[in-house]
């Protein structure tokens, strides 16, 4: 792991503490590994995940509806406004492929 990693250090038991997130790049291509999502169960949401095929890796994600309760438990105002767009079903572009 590079040494200016935002998870060099860390152990397995710093990702058992239910509260606890870690962040990885710079929005829009952050990354949140978060070890709990308020208004979520963890369970429900393994289940409901999306399977995203990308440079040959299959990566999971949290589910649209899954996201939305998420978002809709933290109240703050960018996931207001988040909420909106998840549920008009739009899709930002986030990644520049060119």
């Amino acid at each position: 792991m590079s040494e200016d990693s935002p998870l060099r250090g860390k152990e397995t038991r710093d990702f058992t503490e239910k509260d606890d997130c870690y962040q990885m790049g710079k929005p829009p291509l952050r990354v949140d590994i978060m070890m709990s999502i308020p208004g979520v169960d963890s369970e429900k949401a393994w289940k409901n995940r999306m399977i995203v095929e990308l440079a040959g890796f299959e990566i999971p994600f949290i589910s649209r509806s899954d996201l939305i309760r998420a978002k809709e438990a933290s109240g703050k105002p960018q996931d207001r406004i988040d909420i909106k767009s998840l549920k008009e079903g739009e899709q930002p572009d986030l990644i520049d492929e060119s």
